[in-house]
């Protein structure tokens, strides 16, 4: 599992970067190495890419961290059945 963490370059991104005085703008979670999905929130509500590009501008730089403790199988299965939970929300 990886987390994604964006450097957004719009004016949106650039007033979230401002406001929380961070240098990123957005985050997503990748959980390819167990079910080949990305998991994120964008305007349109929580969804599922197949890859951390889709949903953002080209140039937008993306930073990725490693999520080092191992994961048991049933804490995996947790992640992704809530992540699949919240497809579509607002």
């Amino acid at each position: 599992m990886q987390f994604a963490l964006y450097r957004g370059r719009s004016v949106i991104s650039k007033l979230i970067q401002g406001f929380t005085r961070s240098v990123y703008s957005h985050v997503a979670i990748d959980l390819r190495d167990h079910c080949d999905d990305v998991y994120e929130a964008i305007g349109s509500g929580f969804v599922r890419a197949s890859d951390l590009w889709i949903n953002h501008d080209e140039g937008t730089v993306v930073d990725l961290f490693d999520y080092r403790t191992p994961l048991t199988p049933r804490e995996v299965n947790a992640a992704i059945r809530t992540a699949r939970s919240l497809v579509g929300q607002p």
